[in-house]
């Protein structure tokens, strides 16, 4: 199962699942988002090609990195997304972001 991580404190990590997160996403209205200047040299890591819904979090991408680099390459600055205004609490935490540590949470139903 997908995850959105966020450090919320040093060695603390929260991780939300990606199908509760579009759940709340899908409640919001599409707005305008100004890509952050640094998106590309810091975010654009080679993604298989995905369509989907680009979803955005308090300036954090939750999902859509791909289309986004995507936007930049054809040389655009802004892109349309969906904004999750109020994030509901995490669905777990861990000491670590390791995937092969967590692996027991991402098969947890």
């Amino acid at each position: 199962m997908e995850t959105f991580c966020l450090e919320l404190s040093e060695n603390l990590y929260g991780f939300w699942y990606l199908t509760n997160l579009r759940k709340v996403a899908k409640r919001s209205s599409l707005k305008t988002w100004e890509i952050p200047e640094d998106f590309l040299q810091t975010r654009c890591p080679p993604h298989k090609v995905v369509f989907s819904k680009i979803i955005i979090w308090d300036n954090h991408i939750i999902q859509g990195h791909y289309n986004i680099c995507l936007a930049l390459a054809d040389g655009h600055t802004s892109v349309r997304v969906l904004e999750i205004v109020n994030i509901p609490p995490w669905d777990y935490e861990a000491e670590t972001p390791n995937p092969t540590i967590l692996a027991k949470h991402l098969t947890d139903p």
